[in-house]
C-alpha cells in the first residue's frame, strides 16, 4: 500500500492511502466502506434526473460507478 503524508490547511498532518479508502488526520482514522452495489441503470433509481447530472461525480468517484449505474 502506498501511503502519502500531506499537510492540511489547518496545519495538521494527514495521511492518505493510494486507494483513497483511508484517511488519517492527526489521531483520527477515517475509512470508507461500501455498503453494496446496485447493478441498475441510474435512470431507474433517479427517474427525475438526467444521467448527465452524474458526470461530475463519475469523474470524482469513478469507483462508485459501473458501466450503466452505481
Amino acid at each position: 500500500m502506498n501511503i502519502s503524508i500531506i499537510e492540511a490547511e489547518s496545519g495538521a498532518l494527514m495521511t492518505t492511502s493510494e486507494t483513497g479508502h483511508r484517511l488519517d488526520i492527526g489521531n483520527v482514522n477515517i475509512t470508507s466502506v461500501s455498503d453494496g452495489v446496485v447493478p441498475l441503470p441510474m435512470n431507474m433509481l433517479f427517474s427525475e434526473n438526467s444521467v448527465n447530472v452524474w458526470e461530475p461525480y463519475r469523474d470524482r468517484f469513478p469507483e462508485a460507478f459501473g458501466s450503466s449505474g452505481f
